[in-house]
């Protein structure tokens, strides 16, 4: 696969002025401006701009100590459809952890769900279900529908005035069917990171796909509390992030009979990587086959004797 481009986005911090009172000082903030105007390469190799139909989803957290993995304080997050810059306040001197999102065709597919409403959105706020699990889209959980994401993040201290380029990598993975046999019939994919029980027990989670075609799903790298996805700063932990992946298969015939395949568990995705698969659709059918009984013996009964 071609190596993507990194996607930038423009931090500016300006230190807020406060008033000092002798009694009871104010916090001083820092103010928070993104510019989300960047381009971008994805496969096929076209460049695009965010479009009116892309959500950038941020979540903003304010942490108890120099450590990413350290306590939350606070957690803001925010649905932004506008291409303006993006302004929040941070406390200065605080310690900050910040993911991005960059959601794309996503707009209007997003329903209310978890606390969030689509007439909420370009601010941040308290609640804001900005996890994968907890966004909805068309009614059906994020993680379980295929979307194409990008993502960036980073871990900081808000002290002084500060440019940050924040680099946003792919943040999809793609699962392509190559299928022979009789294709008469409708393949379904359904997948996620490995170790996500239920999916297959969904059918909502499975979708239409075509022979030799990619669908992609979201890479939710953080599900199990590593956080790697911080690609700027003086932490990077994106580069080494790889995760197994459940594939699910099911095949309707022409004669509406329904199949599927045991799940197909691939190690060490990382972010970015399209899993061929080579199936047949002989392989979706069950084994056929016959018992023959044969009766051995007369079938006479053995008188046996015990005595005490």
């Amino acid at each position: 696969m071609k190596r993507l481009s990194s996607l930038l986005f423009a931090m500016l911090f300006v230190l807020g002025c406060s008033t000092e009172q002798k009694e009871q000082p104010e916090t001083e903030y820092v103010t928070v401006n993104l510019d989300f105007s960047p381009n971008y390469e994805i496969q096929p190799l076209v460049k695009s701009s965010i479009g009116d139909n892309d959500y950038v989803v941020l979540q903003v957290d304010l942490l108890t100590d120099n450590d990413p993995y350290a306590g939350v304080q606070q957690r803001l997050g925010g649905f932004y459809t506008n291409k303006g810059d993006i302004k929040f306040n941070l406390v200065r001197n605080g310690y900050y952890l910040i993911r991005a999102y960059l959601m794309k065709d996503m707009v209007g597919k997003f329903t209310s769900g978890y606390g969030f409403s689509p007439s909420n959105v370009n601010s941040l706020y308290a609640d804001c279900p900005t996890g994968a699990g907890t966004m909805m889209i068309n009614g059906k959980r994020c993680d379980y529908f295929p979307v194409d994401s990008y993502i960036g993040g980073i871990f900081f201290q808000a002290t002084d005035d500060v440019t940050i380029e924040l680099n946003m990598i792919h943040n999809a993975y793609g699962v392509t069917v190559n299928l022979t046999g009789d294709k008469s019939g409708t393949l379904y994919v359904a997948s996620c990171l490995g170790g996500i029980a239920g999916i297959k027990d969904n059918e909502y989670a499975f979708y239409e796909t075509a022979p030799e075609e990619t669908t992609r799903f979201m890479y939710l790298g953080d599900i199990f509390g590593t956080i790697d996805w911080l690609t700027t700063g003086d932490r990077i932990t994106y580069e080494s992030a790889s995760s197994s992946v459940d594939i699910h298969l099911k095949y309707i015939a022409s004669d509406k009979e329904t199949y599927y395949l045991p799940t197909i568990t691939i190690p060490d995705v990382q972010r970015g990587q399209n899993i061929i698969l080579d199936i047949d659709t002989d392989d979706f059918l069950p084994a056929s086959g016959s018992i023959d009984l044969n009766v051995v013996g007369s079938g006479e009964l053995e008188d046996v004797h015990y005595q005490n």
